[in-house]
């Protein structure tokens, strides 16, 4: 409630409505705003000028570190493009799973700064000892449960035991991080694994959209070679 100079009583609903249908009002008596003081959460009493000349300049750094981060993710964007183009251009010219396997080691597993890379290809026999393809008979157990039931792309932080089963050959004794991205056409089924043993190099928070290109173009690919 606010009290007038002759004593009477002025709702707070009602001085709100008038300064909102009164836009022009501080601008006709640009006096008051110098004499409006305002709680601080120090305690003290600032006037209304210096409180929005202080939260412009909150809004400021906070618009330019959102900037920054624009900046910064485009040029992440940008690298991981690049490092996915060379492997889609790769993958085109493999003409079998020797070559195939190479393409896993160099331009996925170096390419993208894993520490390790398998497919695993279900119901099918290997014909050959390669590093990065793995056939899993269909009566066999995965080397993780529910392996082969992830419907889409998806990252996450994975305990040294879970990522041993993925990656036999890791030495990793802490957490490390895990992408799989799954594939699935017409009598394949197979799910691509990325390790990393950095623990936040494959994170859940991190997008999904080059993975999902790199599964419909590999998937693709090993269905080719496949034949």
């Amino acid at each position: 409630m606010t009290t007038n100079s002759d004593g009477s009583i002025i709702d707070d609903d009602a001085v709100v409505a008038y300064l909102e249908s009164e836009r022009e009002f501080f601008k006709r008596h640009p006096e008051v705003i110098s004499k409006l003081e305002l709680p601080h959460e120090s305690g003290s009493a600032t006037s209304l000028v210096e409180r929005q000349v202080s939260l412009l300049r909150e809004r400021n750094v906070d618009l330019r570190k959102r900037l920054n981060e624009l900046v910064d993710n485009a040029g992440v964007n940008d690298d991981v493009f690049l490092k996915t183009r060379t492997l889609t251009l790769a993958l085109m010219d493999t003409v079998d799973l020797q070559s195939l396997d190479q393409v896993l080691a160099t331009r996925l597993i170096e390419g993208f700064d894993a520490n390790h890379g398998l497919c695993y290809v279900l119901d099918w026999q290997t014909p050959a000892d390669y590093q990065h393809i793995v056939g899993v008979p269909a009566n066999d157990e995965p080397p993780i449960p529910r392996l082969f039931s992830q419907p889409e792309p998806v990252c996450g932080i994975y305990r040294p035991k879970e990522y041993g089963a993925l990656f036999p050959d890791s030495p990793l004794t802490q957490p490390g991080s895990v992408a799989l991205v799954p594939m699935r056409l017409s009598g394949l089924e197979a799910i691509l694994a990325i390790g990393s043993n950095d623990s936040q190099r494959f994170v859940p928070e991190k997008g999904t959209l080059f993975l999902e290109y790199i599964s419909d173009v590999l998937g693709r690919t090993l269905n080719r070679v496949m034949q």
